[in-house]
């Protein structure tokens, strides 16, 4: 009696697992993929980064300085470039045009953003202490217009888009996540396109990989039996599934802007260094044939630009000795990506 009680207790938990038709899980559903367009390269960009107050222009190593303070971040927009200057007084911020003074702040803090074809500056003014940003301000070919107020973003994560990401917590641990625009304070309810589903119930959780503008990537369990990854464009409130765990993948970003690259050659291994978090690690798959997707666009293009930089993974796992192995990842799948994504951080 009891070998016959086992037995039928072993053939539910079989049938949970397998997704057999009857069981709780329901049977393997397939997927649609997005097909993407193609175009020859990424959008005209002139590569800069700022150091040690200044402006350095990647192609020719031109240095760009301003007596007036240190300039906190840069971007070249229809031609002009635009850079901020903290003034040597705390609470006087400068947005420049080509040198020129186009707006000044009295700020103890100022942000930016990224939204789409424009930048996005959140101003908290002189005195406030709050955790609310006063003025939230677009520049949009060359106008800058007030287009939001009173947005809570301290102690949020800040992306480099026009979103912004805020932590809910319950014992001292981060257990969601929760979206928002800039631009609106709308909140943004992702919803997946192929979940899974378990005794009638869809599994509509996602472990947030990144943005860029108007755009949100995550990765889940899908419908097909696979870890998808998947976007959501908040511009049209639509879903589009990408890819899935049979495909071996990297990321190349330039601060807003994204690449993937997705290998053709599905047996592939993923890459890491053991026992380390690095921002340097060579990949002997640099040669194998593979399709390169823009993410801002979803479009195909010919070669990844020679300033975008690999986005390493830094992860890790429990070791036997009850301590914490460190890995850092530059070649990997979704399923990787979805069981050992944080929520307290994302890729890019």
């Amino acid at each position: 009696m009891k070998r016959s009680y086992f037995f039928g207790l072993w053939l539910v938990v079989l049938a949970f697992f397998t997704g057999c038709t009857g069981g709780p899980t329901a049977p393997l559903a397939p997927v649609v993929y997005h097909q993407f367009d193609s175009r020859t390269k990424v959008e005209n960009i002139i590569p800069l980064e700022i150091k040690n107050g200044a402006i350095i222009l990647t192609n020719t190593g031109e240095k760009i300085f301003d007596e007036k303070g240190d300039i906190t971040d840069a971007h070249y927009k229809n031609g002009a470039l635009f850079y901020l200057l903290k003034m040597q007084d705390e609470n006087i911020f400068i947005l420049k045009k080509n040198k020129e003074v186009f707006k000044e702040f009295k700020a103890n803090s100022v942000l930016q953003y990224y939204g789409q074809d424009s930048i996005i500056y959140a101003v908290r003014l002189a005195g406030n202490t709050s955790n609310f940003y006063d003025n939230i301000y677009q520049l949009k070919n060359n106008d800058l217009t007030l287009i939001n107020k009173n947005v809570p973003l301290f102690g949020t994560t800040r992306p480099k888009s026009n979103f912004y990401i805020k932590s809910i917590y319950e014992n001292s641990k981060i257990v969601d996540r929760k979206i928002y625009d800039i631009q609106t304070s709308r909140q943004i309810a992702v919803e997946v396109k192929n979940p899974k589903v378990i005794f009638g119930t869809p599994l509509k959780n996602y472990e947030l990989v990144g943005t860029v503008p108007n755009k949100i990537f995550y990765v889940y369990a899908g419908s097909n039996g696979k870890t998808l990854f998947e976007v959501f464009d908040t511009e049209t409130n639509q879903a589009y599934t990408l890819l899935d765990s049979d495909s071996k993948i990297q990321f190349y970003r330039y601060r807003e802007h994204v690449v993937l690259k997705i290998f053709d050659d599905k047996s592939l291994k993923n890459e890491s260094k053991m026992h380390v978090h690095t921002n340097s690690i060579e990949s002997k798959y640099d040669g194998q044939a593979a399709s390169l997707v823009y993410l801002n666009t979803l479009e195909k293009i010919d070669s990844i630009p020679m300033y975008f930089r690999p986005v390493l993974f830094h992860t890790g796992f429990p070791n036997l000795g009850g301590k914490y192995t460190k890995e850092t990842y530059i070649t990997l799948d979704t399923l990787l990506l979805n069981s050992r994504l944080e929520k307290k951080s994302t890729l890019f």
